[in-house]
């Protein structure tokens, strides 16, 4: 992906999804904790969700996961595995000038 690609889709989420950090130790979380999931989309209401207590690489890795599902859902309307988005999320985490742009984006959203 391309740096203009990269900041067009975090343009796209920050404008069109509301991000929610939460804490993932109440009840409601169980089912995702248990499966050690920090970050999950609800593409019904336009929501997406990380754990409050991430932070680093595992809270860049989980945005990156998170783009690239609404990249690929969203946009290009295609259905990819998990461990698809999984293993490419991993790729484009080691482009540290992506890191640095999600970085930015990140620093905009997350509660202080």
């Amino acid at each position: 992906m391309t740096v203009t690609e990269w900041k067009d889709l975090l343009n796209f989420i920050l404008k069109n999804f509301t991000i929610r950090y939460e804490d993932f130790g109440k009840e409601e979380y169980n089912p995702y904790r248990e499966r050690r999931i920090v970050g999950f989309i609800r593409f019904d209401q336009k929501e997406i969700f990380f754990d409050r207590d991430i932070h680093g690489k595992t809270e860049e890795l989980t945005w990156t996961h998170e783009a690239l599902s609404i990249y690929y859902y969203q946009i290009l309307k295609i259905i990819r595995h998990d461990d698809e988005i999984e293993s490419e999320a991993r790729e484009l985490s080691k482009n540290i000038i992506l890191s640095d742009i999600l970085r930015e984006h990140i620093d905009r959203v997350r509660p202080k």
